[in-house]
């Protein structure tokens, strides 16, 4: 004879509330209560069973996982620990995807309009072209003010100081004035694109300097606590302190250059574009001088990763992985942000219009349609099967477990033999 149902053992329905459990588990505890029903071993076996289903269903993460997966998903419950919690991240994951596909989608969109509009094969005005990036901004801005106005945090709240509170809720704080900024400074560049106003180009970027420099006041700080935040040169043994040290000179330069070359090669080279737009008698290729020396300190950077790892004392395999993964997104970076630039030199030194904006952008759509195939194919993929492989091991008995899988379960967490109410144990046990 099958095991009756949580829900049939408290004699209540699956959408029964919480107050109808709470009389239903009464009125069976009272009926198979070992005062009432003596010794019999039958009695004493459902009046476990009334207590243990009381135990899932009056919880509402309980409930909600055993009416997904049954009694065997609260048995993994008990060596997973809280699987709501992975529930929760495969979700909020499959959001951010989807979000993340939009917005890319809208990127292609609006670079279309770009394209068509630079070729003038449509005069529409700007602030139709940048549509698709209006949308985007509107969706940044619901997306943070609601998170504020909700008070999320993406750590356990009780794990945090009311400081690290307050830094949380500032940084979104800052992140909304930030879309704010981005989004006038599109306002005020479609204004002079469209020739509604004639204002100076250090006016149109007030709001790129503003947030520059809050990103300078962050880039400084970050870069304070990273020197002064103590190393160890090898790791720490078992039975021994690890000793620490402070950088050295040259350790502080390659912190400093790490944290701020690209910053400094970016704010100045949106300062000679706008001298130039300001009418600054330059050649363009000289304009673009920043950019061009970007890529060579870049892979000086990635050199000075690669031969700090080949000399350390401990190279850990993650490491050695990391830097090669670097070297590879910057070749490919490499090649299609020079591509661009040589091909945008070529079109504002050329009088005659060519090459084209739909071929000056081919390298930009390119790597919006590798973001787009990532964001809607690939990683939901990968997220998808990392959620078919849960509900596998949700749904698997537990004398099913791997030994491999055994192993790495905490000791803590291991499957104890009941969930019942340590008074209805010592109840049972009493009357046996």
């Amino acid at each position: 004879m099958s095991t009756p149902s949580y829900y049939e053992a408290l004699g209540v329905n699956r959408d029964a509330t919480q107050e109808e459990i709470k009389k239903g588990y009464r009125k069976m505890a009272l009926k198979y209560h070992p005062d009432k029903a003596g010794t019999n071993e039958e009695a004493a076996a459902k009046f476990e069973l009334v207590a243990k289903a009381y135990d899932t269903l009056s919880n509402e993460n309980t409930r909600k996982i055993y009416d997904q997966y049954g009694e065997r998903g609260l048995e993994m419950m008990k060596q997973m620990g809280d699987i709501t919690i992975i529930q929760e991240a495969l979700l909020k994951a499959n959001q951010y995807l989807i979000g993340l596909g939009v917005v890319t989608a809208l990127l292609i969109v609006f670079h279309s309009f770009l394209v068509v509009r630079i070729d003038g094969k449509t005069l529409w005005p700007y602030f139709t072209v940048f549509i698709p990036l209006f949308i985007i901004d509107i969706m940044a801005l619901v997306y943070v003010a609601r998170d504020i106005a909700a008070g999320k945090d993406d750590q356990d709240p009780e794990s945090l100081s009311e400081e690290e509170k307050k830094t949380i809720a500032a940084v979104k704080r800052m992140i909304l004035v930030f879309f704010f900024l981005a989004t006038a400074f599109q306002i005020l560049l479609c204004l002079q694109l469209d020739g509604v106003t004639t204002m100076s180009w250090w006016i149109v970027f007030i709001p790129w300097f503003v947030i520059e420099a809050a990103l300078l006041v962050q880039k400084f700080l970050m870069t304070v606590t990273q020197c002064m935040e103590p190393v160890y040169d090898t790791e720490p043994q078992e039975g021994l302190e690890p000793v620490p040290r402070n950088l050295t000179v040259l350790e502080i330069i390659l912190v400093t250059f790490s944290n701020f070359y690209f910053y400094a090669v970016r704010l100045t080279q949106i300062v000679l574009i706008i001298l130039k737009l300001n009418g600054m008698a330059s050649d363009w290729r000289l304009v673009f001088f920043p950019s061009w020396i970007l890529g060579f300190l870049m892979a000086l950077r990635l050199v000075f990763d690669t031969l700090r790892v080949k000399y350390a004392k401990t190279v850990k395999p993650e490491n050695t992985g990391k830097v090669i993964f670097d070297w590879i997104v910057f070749v490919i970076w490499a090649i299609l942000f020079y591509t661009f630039m040589a091909l945008l030199v070529s079109r504002l030194t050329n009088e005659n219009g060519s090459p084209t904006a739909g071929v000056i952008f081919i390298p930009i759509f390119i790597i919006l349609a590798l973001l787009q195939c990532c964001f809607s194919c690939c990683l939901p993929c990968m997220l998808q099967g990392a959620k078919m492989e849960f509900e596998n091991q949700m749904s698997m008995a537990p004398d099913e477990v791997q030994p491999e899988d055994e192993m790495i379960i905490a000791i803590d967490k291991r499957i104890e033999e009941s969930a019942v109410p340590s008074s209805s144990l010592q109840t049972i046990q009493a009357s046996r």
